[in-house]
């Protein structure tokens, strides 16, 4: 079973490295985006409700900027940043852990 871009032409080294600005924009733009889960719109309507999204509830019980998030573009590609997930490890008190929880603004939660 061939897979779609394997065993393509091979690109010289200088010539990937020429694309490396573009390709760093390019991810900047997916986080960026990612860390908006399904978007301002649906971060409105969890608002709305009174309630906090997953990434602030996140942000309101670890100690300031101690989340190391994993898997922050996974699922980016398709609408489902994180898959609807965040997750990662963090400190509360200076005490580590691992943490997630639910996106309801991306894929419903």
């Amino acid at each position: 079973m061939k897979v779609s871009g394997l065993g393509s032409k091979k690109e010289p080294p200088f010539l990937k490295m020429r694309k490396m600005p573009e390709n760093m924009k390019k991810l900047e733009k997916a986080k960026k985006n990612a860390l908006l889960g399904g978007g301002q719109e649906k971060i409105n309507k969890q608002h709305a409700k009174g309630k906090l999204t997953a990434r602030e509830r996140i942000s309101a019980i670890l100690d300031p900027g101690s989340l190391q998030e994993l898997c922050l573009l996974a699922g980016h590609k398709v609408g489902a940043p994180g898959d609807g997930v965040i997750s990662g490890f963090g400190t509360i008190d200076q005490r580590p852990l691992c943490i997630f929880s639910q996106d309801a603004t991306v894929l419903g939660g």
